[in-house]
């Protein structure tokens, strides 16, 4: 039952908190002026790489545990 209410809070948390990211990342690079010409596509790289970085931890995360075990 835990588990089955971690999952169900991560599937509208998760999502929830890269958009936040997404949002301060982008007020952040328009506040210090951060690559003016590329400045549109934060909030994109922002969604795109945390997806990315998470699954990637996790299979290196898997595959460290397999290795010490």
């Amino acid at each position: 039952m835990l588990a089955t209410w971690k999952v169900l809070v991560s599937l509208a948390v998760v999502p929830l908190l890269y958009v936040i990211y997404a949002i301060i990342a982008t007020i952040y690079v328009y506040r210090h002026d951060i690559l003016p010409e590329y400045r549109k596509y934060t909030p994109l790289l922002v969604i795109w790489l945390l997806p990315s970085l998470g699954y990637s931890a996790l299979k290196f995360g898997e595959a460290g545990m397999d290795v010490a075990k």
